[in-house]
């Protein structure tokens, strides 16, 4: 993962310093142009040439300035008295927050090897797949394989397999799938206050559903109806 994200990274820089090089030249080219140009072109040559600074500036902004803020507030964060003590995931939320996606799943699968019973980490992999690198089905596979290979209490047991339901919700609209894990918390676990969460999150699931089926029908009429219009 570690090659593929040092390249990555590679060539988010080439693109980046790409983008600021052209949008630099053409600002800098109407900066010591724009005085022979009639006042209509002066107009919007100095319009344009702004538009053109601050789209540079945003994207070194975005690229650089950002992440290395981002590691200033993470090392407070993590900071007791101004010096910094790193916590165990530190080396993680910093790639997280650095956009170094694969390298923060990589320490953050050093953690969860380091201690099998934790669920942070696992959840942690699980959300970056699904959400920062916009692959849920490899997030609901490990996930999936994380239930059945570790060895967790009734909490972790609960905490994962609740997480799991939320990606086919949320990624897939998998309500059915959804369910059967809610359920399989109240078989596995009866008599306890996880079943009896998973029973009332059940019962809010139906209505959940529902308005989520409502929501999809107005968007779907909507769209008819835009489309109808485009006709017209």
């Amino acid at each position: 993962m570690g090659d593929g994200s040092d390249a990555a990274t590679r060539m988010k820089n080439i693109i980046a310093l790409a983008i600021v090089s052209i949008l630099g030249s053409i600002a800098l080219f109407i900066l010591f142009n724009y005085k022979s140009w009639d006042e209509g072109g002066q107009i919007a040559s100095l319009f344009l040439m702004t538009i053109c600074f601050g789209l540079a500036g945003g994207v070194l902004t975005f690229m650089y300035i950002l992440p290395t803020i981002g590691d200033k507030i993470s090392e407070q964060m993590l900071s007791g008295s101004g010096k910094v003590e790193p916590t165990e995931n530190s080396k993680a939320i910093a790639k997280l927050m650095q956009g170094d996606y694969d390298g923060a799943i990589s320490e953050f699968q050093k953690l969860a090897d380091e201690k099998p019973g934790d669920t942070h980490p696992v959840m942690e992999i699980s959300k970056i797949h699904a959400d920062k690198l916009e692959d849920p089905d490899t997030g609901i596979a490990y996930l999936e394989g994380a239930l059945e290979q570790g060895e967790w209490d009734e909490e972790g047991t609960s905490f994962l397999t609740n997480r799991l339901a939320d990606l086919h919700i949320e990624h897939n609209g998998d309500y059915d799938k959804a369910r059967s894990l809610l359920q399989q918390i109240v078989e596995a676990l009866p008599g306890t206050r996880y079943s009896a969460n998973a029973t009332h999150r059940l019962r809010k699931l139906e209505e959940e559903e529902m308005q989520a089926q409502l929501a999809a029908q107005r968007q779907e009429q909507q769209l008819g109806v835009e489309q109808e219009d485009e006709k017209v």
